[in-house]
């Protein structure tokens, strides 16, 4: 009988290829914005971190990531939110929604959950840096709201008429 015979290379799943879509750079945005053990509300210096945020990203076009965080103690502290995720996003839109009272276009504003996944501090159980990781930041990344959604345009008049002056 005949054995078949394959290259390495035939004996291989096939996977697909990475292709990268787009590079980008993302900037942190402002200063600290943190918040009390399992709560989403801005207390008074944040919403003044937020207003400063959004006077300096006013009118400009690029996405900004705002990443909501929580501390390793909260991820406990409610059994049905795994990983306190929802509380983490919901520290992201707060910080969205301030954002957007403040005049910041709602198509550039992307709130998402970090969870206790991403802290600042590890290893830390003190008061304070737990206060540390209850917190949100914001990016200014390279992209572009345009990219995604076009601005909308009021059409050119078809009248022939000349102005008048």
């Amino acid at each position: 009988t005949e054995i078949d015979t394959l290259s390495l290379h035939d004996a291989l799943p096939i996977y697909p290829q990475v292709e990268t879509i787009g590079s980008g750079k993302q900037i942190v945005t402002g200063g600290k914005i943190n918040f009390n053990a399992g709560e989403a509300t801005l207390d008074a210096a944040s919403l003044k971190t937020i207003s400063m945020i959004a006077d300096r990203v006013r009118g400009l076009n690029n996405v900004l990531m705002i990443k909501g965080h929580v501390s390793a103690d909260e991820a406990a502290l409610r059994p049905d939110d795994a990983n306190a995720m929802g509380l983490s996003y919901r520290r992201a839109v707060a910080v969205a929604d301030e954002l957007a009272k403040l005049g910041i276009d709602r198509r550039v504003l992307r709130p998402m959950a970090c969870g206790p996944f991403e802290p600042l501090k590890t290893g830390v159980y003190d008061a304070e840096g737990l206060r540390q990781n209850r917190r949100v930041e914001i990016f200014t990344t390279d992209h572009t709201a345009s990219e995604y959604f076009h601005p909308a345009t009021v059409p050119a008049s078809t009248s022939s008429a000349p102005a008048e002056e």
